[in-house]
């Protein structure tokens, strides 16, 4: 009989989901790759079940960074060969009122039982538990399982999954899984990086940071624009958001937070001050840039900086361990420093085995260079002191914080961030702001991260002067602090992404209703026509949130990706 049968029917339907989400296009984080379980499985030298029996933290050999050592009773090895007790050093945690934390480090509960994917043992590493929190699998009371160091239960099919159930699957999921070759990144020479210097740091004067250029141009509307059409939005909802919850926001930085940015010969400047001024729009004087900047950088001297793209001689000298030993992954990390639950450093290094990339629509496309100003704007929210929101929460909203698929990092702060930071510094900056999505969220009861679905058309093909819906709503969001009040939205055929230029305008609504501020709300634009005469050819889809009063129109437009098209022929 084989092993499929001989498992309960119950772990059954775990092991036929967790090889369905095999099936999913990888979702790129910002930090680390969102992996599947078998992808974990393939990646992981060792996996176990075991019990934390202690911790303890303690600064490493080098003395420049606060690491922490669990110790693990192995009741159970998937795959590997793990001592009976085995210690996993993780790098963050505190000694006395000094607490060091890396973005992508994880937290266990000793006297808790987990399910962990662990990499190579006896070595230093930024991720001892492959995958970051996504490698970790914790049994809470009642037997179910959490993700993470999340407190919600993993769902299936809106049922929690019981710990016992989920090894018995991952069990399968193991031994059908070869262990893969983990392959050697070489650092891209062009890619620059401070010159590193331990020696303690000064910064003599600050200024605020470069804002970005517009992306792109608001279409006139032209004489002969279909009329408005009202339609009812859904009801606006708010992200759960307690003020003193470790998941919006902790330790914060005095302000303002002078950072040492990138020299203005890096290819990538002012990128990373773009980033910092977009945050400024709704923190108010939250980041100022060093003035003059300095070359030199090192973790511990006191100064807020972005280091650039360290090599791994210089990431060991540094931290203790280099860009293999943080996993094939990660793309950039934060590392904090706090004295007395205040701030007083953060650095942030980019990954030079990866490529880059300025160009806003590449950076959103598979297979090109990852978005540099995305990726920075993900990191300066953990430099201020935001948590990614799905380490506690169960989350269906979106935010620069999450980890999502490559082509939704559209270099976007969201709601839920700018609430994040008028909560942690108020007030913040009263304004009128509103953003627009081709896509809605969901939260995804797998992984407690948000789900991304896009608004596509419900054909791929049409004659011109036919009629065509779309699959899923859109999202209005209100980032500013000013309701919205009936917002306009335009819908539009583009021939290419991140341009108004040449698209064809099919309709027109006024969603009744108002958008409170911190609010996101679905909008179903219901049936959309393609004017008789719109030229033959294969579109993108686009939005405009129209409101000549919006103080940034920067977010008020939005795009399919390039796999979300629509084919017109002819009449």
């Amino acid at each position: 009989m084989s092993f499929w049968f001989r498992v309960s029917r119950s772990r059954r339907r775990v092991l036929s989901f967790l090889f369905l989400t095999a099936a999913f296009v990888p979702r790129l984080g910002a930090h680390v790759l969102p992996m599947s379980v078998p992808e974990l499985a393939a990646s992981s030298p060792h996996v176990v079940v075991a019990t934390v029996e202690g911790k303890q933290s303690r600064w490493n050999e080098l003395r420049t960074l606060i690491v922490t050592d669990y110790t693990l009773r192995i009741e159970e090895r998937l795959r590997g060969e793990a001592p009976e007790r085995t210690t996993i050093t993780v790098p963050g945690g505190a000694v006395g009122p000094i607490r060091d934390e890396l973005c992508v480090s994880v937290q266990l509960e000793p006297g808790a039982r987990y399910l962990l994917f662990l990499g190579e043992l006896g070595r230093p590493s930024l991720t001892p538990v492959v995958g970051a929190a996504q490698g970790m699998f914790r049994e809470i009371p009642g037997g179910s399982v959490a993700r993470g160091e999340g407190s919600a239960p993993v769902l299936l099919k809106g049922r929690p999954v019981r710990f016992s159930d989920l090894v018995g699957a991952v069990r399968a999921v193991v031994a059908s899984t070869p262990l893969a070759p983990r392959p050697i990144e070489k650092a891209d020479p062009r890619l620059p990086a401070k010159i590193w210097d331990p020696s303690p740091g000064r910064i003599a004067g600050s200024a605020l940071p470069v804002v970005a250029p517009a992306r792109w141009s608001v279409p006139a509307l032209p004489a002969d624009a279909p009329a408005l059409v009202e339609v009812a939005g859904e009801a606006p909802r708010t992200a759960p958001r307690r003020p003193a919850a470790k998941f919006v926001y902790e330790d914060l930085a005095e302000l303002p937070i002078v950072v040492n940015p990138l020299p203005s010969s890096s290819p990538f400047s002012p990128g990373d001050q773009y980033a910092m001024a977009y945050w400024n729009r709704y923190g108010g004087d939250l980041y100022r840039v060093a003035d003059p900047p300095s070359p030199t950088w090192s973790y511990g001297n006191g100064v807020f900086d972005v280091a650039g793209f360290p090599d791994g001689v210089t990431l060991a000298r540094e931290f203790g361990f280099d860009w293999y030993d943080a996993g094939q992954g990660v793309l950039a990390f934060t590392a904090r420093r706090t004295r007395d639950g205040v701030t007083i450093e953060a650095d942030v290094a980019f990954n030079p085995g990866k490529q880059w990339t300025l160009d806003d629509a590449d950076g959103m496309r598979a297979g090109k260079p990852y978005p540099f100003v995305d990726v920075a704007l993900h990191e300066l929210g953990h430099v201020w002191g935001l948590d990614h929101p799905w380490e506690t929460q169960a989350v269906w909203w979106d935010s620069v914080m999450n980890y999502k698929p490559k082509r939704y990092y559209v270099e976007e702060l969201f709601a839920d961030d700018a609430s994040a930071v008028r909560a942690a510094h108020p007030p913040g900056v009263p304004l009128r702001d509103g953003l627009v999505s081709s896509y809605v969220t969901a939260h995804d009861g797998t992984f407690d991260d948000a789900t991304y679905i896009p608004a596509r058309p419900s054909v791929p093909t049409i004659r011109a002067g036919r009629n065509f819906g779309l699959t899923q709503p859109i999202k209005i969001e209100n980032v500013g602090t000013v309701p919205l009040v009936n917002p306009v939205v335009e819908v539009y055929l583009a021939p290419t992404t991140l341009s108004f230029e040449g698209a064809v305008l099919l309709k027109r609504v006024t969603v009744r209703g108002k958008v409170p501020s911190g609010a996101t709300q679905k909008v179903s634009l219901g049936a959309i026509r393609v004017p008789p005469k719109t030229p033959a050819g294969t579109y993108l889809l686009a939005f405009l949130l129209r409101d000549p009063k919006d103080a940034y129109q920067g977010n008020n437009g939005a795009w399919s990706s390039e796999d979300v098209t629509l084919e017109v022929t002819g009449p």
